[in-house]
């Protein structure tokens, strides 16, 4: 439980188990108020409550934009309303409330958490009669405005998953303004985009055209895909040393005909990847089938560990462009990896040009 904001001393036990027992009983009914990082501006023991009563799920409110001076009093204002001091506390408060050079009264004209009769009631001891708060001097302290607090509803769940991000993201995910998914894909492209120099031998982007062997006979008439290269069983392809050349996250672009469909996944995932979506040619050219008249070739894309895009653009699955000579794949196709994925190492796997940026791999480049 963070005690930043904690100023006031701990309730007695009987304080404690009335709360607590109000909680049980009612619920929740006064939020939990913490700042943009999450620290806890008020209600700790109310915390401390629901995680003992197995409460997962509390209202909250997030105050944003005050400085830690502000946070002080605000948190002070809240629980001196609630609480019967002795003397001897509230002088304790009144230093707090020197050190941070804002009056009771400022505070809660900003925010109208608490009323400004209640504050001269808990403090009137402190206060001269023109309701400023002055030093030993007899000297009034200036008054600092705090900006505008923002209240936002987070669910627990929500600001547990907010807790493992860096600093940035996280208030981003408090403050309600992106969701711990999109915050989490920030993080990690903020992270990448740091890394200059990347592991030789280890690639975040493959792309693949193996040369399957499909185990049957063509349509008379058409060329079988060993007239124009060797060709490699389902075995020798799974066994291929993918797994060892990829990161902890890497994405696998990797063609596939319609026949090895189904086969394919075995390659996909010794590889180390699974399957996540897939991309379709339309050759705009048929060529013979044993069940219909082909036209189309299929890109699946798979991941490693978490590998989304760089960057948020979505290309259309259906990519139309006229085929040429056997296996020769679409060039917009490299383009639209590299205008995903900015980062990392790239690797051609079975390739049969070299391209500018990419390590290639292939009999035939």
């Amino acid at each position: 439980m963070d005690g930043k904001y904690q100023i006031l001393p701990p309730l007695s036990d009987a304080e404690y188990a009335e709360l607590k027992a109000d909680i049980e009983k009612r619920g929740l009914m006064v939020p939990i108020e913490y700042d943009e990082l999450g620290n806890i501006l008020d209600g700790h023991h109310r915390v401390k409550i629901c995680d003992e009563l197995g409460i997962k799920e509390w209202p909250r409110l997030i105050r944003q934009g005050w400085t830690d001076e502000e946070k002080t009093v605000h948190a002070i204002v809240l629980n001196i309303a609630r609480r019967h001091l002795t003397k001897k506390e509230r002088k304790k408060l009144w230093v707090e409330m020197r050190k941070a050079g804002m009056t009771l009264e400022a505070i809660a004209k900003a925010d109208g958490t608490v009323s400004k009769s209640t504050v001269h009631e808990v403090l009137k001891d402190q206060f001269s009669n023109s309701g400023k708060v002055t030093g030993k001097d007899g000297k009034a302290y200036p008054t600092k405005k705090p900006r505008k607090a923002k209240t936002v509803y987070v669910s627990a769940e929500t600001a547990k998953k907010a807790g493992k991000l860096p600093d940035a993201q996280k208030q981003s995910v408090l403050m309600g303004e992106k969701k711990p998914m999109e915050a989490a894909r920030n993080a990690k492209i903020e992270e990448l985009s740091k890394i200059v120099n990347w592991p030789e031998g280890k690639y975040r982007v493959f792309y693949a055209d193996p040369p399957w062997s499909y185990g049957n006979t063509m349509p008379e008439g058409t060329t079988q895909p060993d007239d124009h290269y060797p060709l490699m069983s389902i075995d020798n392809l799974c066994a291929m040393p993918i797994k060892d050349l990829s990161g902890d996250d890497a994405v696998l672009f990797i063609w596939v005909t319609s026949p090895i469909l189904e086969e394919s996944f075995q390659v996909i995932n010794a590889w180390g990847f699974k399957y996540k979506s897939s991309f379709v040619w339309d050759k705009v050219k048929h060529n013979m089938g044993h069940y219909n008249s082909v036209r189309h070739e299929l890109l699946l894309v798979a991941t490693k560990g978490s590998c989304q895009p760089d960057v948020r653009k979505l290309y259309d699955s259906v990519i139309t462009e006229e085929r040429t000579e056997h296996s020769k794949k679409p060039i917009i196709l490299y383009e639209m990896i590299e205008a995903l994925y900015l980062y990392g190492n790239k690797i051609e796997l079975f390739a049969r040009s070299e391209r500018d940026g990419w390590t290639t791999y292939g009999n035939q480049v």
